[in-house]
């Protein structure tokens, strides 16, 4: 949590059932409730990452299971974040890396 601005914002992919978080405490409680949900069985593999002014966009692989059904889940998820002097100003998430790239201006 250091190394984020003290007014960042969670953005979360359109249509998700999680909502945005505001200020570093609201971030924090944001992870902690998604990293309760898996128990601490959590694993990230980053597959891509790339930095383009001031953003950071990267996909990562994700390997969790379920705190009470026990169920394992895989997905790939695909984040874009924002600097601001030297701190992550904003975490956005992004539903494909297509998206992810043209939010920053590129393409695949």
């Amino acid at each position: 949590m250091e190394d984020w601005a003290d007014d960042i914002e969670v953005v979360p992919t359109p249509g998700s059932l999680t909502s945005a978080a505001s200020g570093r405490e609201a971030v924090g409680e944001f992870f902690g409730d998604w990293f309760r949900a898996f128990g601490g069985g959590v694993h990230f593999e980053v597959t891509e990452i790339r930095a383009v002014g001031d953003a950071v966009i990267l996909e990562a692989r994700h390997h969790a299971k379920g705190r009470s059904s026990g169920i394992e889940v895989a997905d790939n998820l695909f984040y874009e974040y924002r600097l601001q002097g030297g701190k992550i100003k904003r975490i956005i998430f992004h539903e494909s890396w297509p998206k992810a790239l043209e939010a920053v201006g590129l393409s695949e």
